[in-house]
């Protein structure tokens, strides 16, 4: 059996692994399973690294498709075989053990052996540590590397990261250590930004859920505030995470004091906007037209009008459209400075065209 010319063409002619696999997927919907398995032999041919081999296994064992596991692992080899990078192990034992493809626990944690004698980063680490308690629900294994992962965490993110790892349910569910990962997280953050993200973990109640202690990192985080962003993310977490609006509204003050830019201006808008925020229309409108005020070009304005009018924002389309229409001192002089230099331009091309003429 071979395929037909036109389906040999349409795969010559894919530009993507996926697009050969939606070939075979649809031969095996229509109940052509010869077929589609030759345009999977076909799709193997055009791999060219364990991404694309992975792709096409997943599609061959699903049992809405051809539903074979030993081609299947066959094809799960070859991308084995083309692993350049211990990631590229932890991928292929992520598909092998998941229930709905192979199911095979035994061979991935083979295959997590294999990928962990090269993995020597913080992330690769954490990653293999992530699937393996997940996975295998091997909890003392994990622990191993995850122990193996924070003796390469040199950055107040990757303490976070490890200590919400450990935290989550799915893996480690150890709020001691968390803490200790925590605490040393906040001995080497230095910016705004790196110790509020540390507040976000720990006082989130998808995170530590500690919310004392998120307060007390977050006042940290304000000492250090110093651009608009910086302020506006704490004014947020107040909001947020702590649901004090009084304390929220003072630091988005500070805030707008900060800001210079028309999308400085315009964000701080959305973000008192949001519900889960200030929840406050009205000083947001006043906001947007301080966003107006500042905006340069008529791409700029149509921005800030599209948020005015979207659903997701103030939601007020007669103020949209009032905008688009504003007089703006500061926009109509960057409108005509731009079609000053645009006739220039046309004058400069019109006396380069009769300088030639007039040569020739």
């Amino acid at each position: 059996m071979s395929l037909s010319d036109s389906q040999q063409k349409a795969i010559d002619q894919a530009e993507s692994i996926w697009e050969v696999n939606e070939m075979a997927e649809g031969l095996c919907k229509a109940k052509d399973q010869d077929n589609a398995r030759l345009v999977y032999q076909e799709a193997i041919k055009k791999a060219i690294d364990t991404s694309d081999y992975i792709n096409i296994a997943d599609s061959v064992v699903d049992e809405n498709y051809l539903n074979d596991h030993d081609f299947g692992r066959e094809i799960y080899q070859l991308g084995l075989d083309s692993a350049m990078e211990s990631s590229n192990f932890k991928e292929v034992a992520d598909s092998v053990v998941n229930e709905w493809k192979l199911n095979d626990k035994d061979w991935a944690r083979e295959i997590y052996k294999k990928g962990l004698e090269s993995a020597c980063s913080f992330y690769n680490l954490k990653y293999f540590a992530d699937s393996i308690a997940s996975n295998l629900d091997d909890k003392d294994w994990a622990r191993e590397i995850y122990e193996k992962a924070e003796k390469r965490a040199f950055e107040a993110s990757a303490y976070e990261n490890l200590a919400g790892a450990v935290l989550d349910d799915s893996y480690l569910n150890d709020k001691d250590w968390a803490i200790d990962l925590y605490k040393k997280g906040l001995d080497i953050a230095h910016s705004s930004d790196s110790i509020r993200s540390l507040a976000n973990s720990i006082g989130s109640k998808y995170g530590l859920n500690d919310k004392k202690w998120g307060q007390e990192i977050i006042e940290l985080a304000y000492d250090k505030a110093k651009t608009k962003t910086e302020v506006e993310d704490i004014a947020e977490y107040y909001a947020r995470e702590l649901d004090d609006k009084t304390i929220a509204k003072d630091i988005y003050h500070k805030a707008v004091e900060l800001a210079r830019e028309h999308d400085d201006y315009q964000r701080l808008a959305n973000s008192v906007l949001n519900e889960n925020h200030l929840n406050d229309s009205k000083w947001a409108k006043e906001l947007y037209k301080n966003a107006v005020e500042k905006a340069i070009s008529l791409n700029h304005l149509e921005y800030i009008a599209d948020d005015i009018g979207s659903d997701y924002h103030l939601n007020d389309a007669a103020f949209a459209e009032q905008i688009k229409k504003m007089d703006n001192p500061i926009l109509t002089a960057a409108v005509e400075r731009k079609l000053s230099e645009e006739i220039q331009e046309m004058v400069e091309d019109a006396e380069d065209l009769w300088e030639v003429r007039n040569f020739a």
